[in-house]
């Protein structure tokens, strides 16, 4: 599972509260969090995620999940005891 943050000094509050939602969110199962402009540049980020619009992208076992809002509905879905 890995959480891709934005770390921007010009970050907007809001997109600061859904990474952090989503890390307490996915607290338990210790995901890998990439932090923009320091473990990967804007280039990759777009190359890997060339529709995204919000902050973070999460996925989880290879699968692209989205923003914090389809974290909660593949939460509501899912289960990490699940084998996939």
């Amino acid at each position: 599972m890995m959480l891709f943050r934005w770390t921007s000094k010009f970050i907007q509050k809001r997109i600061v509260f859904f990474c952090d939602k989503a890390k307490m969110r996915l607290a338990k199962e210790n995901p890998k969090i990439h932090m923009l402009d320091k473990d990967y540049t804007r280039d990759d980020f777009f190359e890997k995620f060339p529709d995204a619009r919000t902050f973070p992208q999460i996925i989880i076992n290879g699968e692209k999940i989205g923003g914090y809002h389809e974290l909660e509905k593949w939460l509501a879905m899912n289960s990490f005891k699940e084998d996939f």
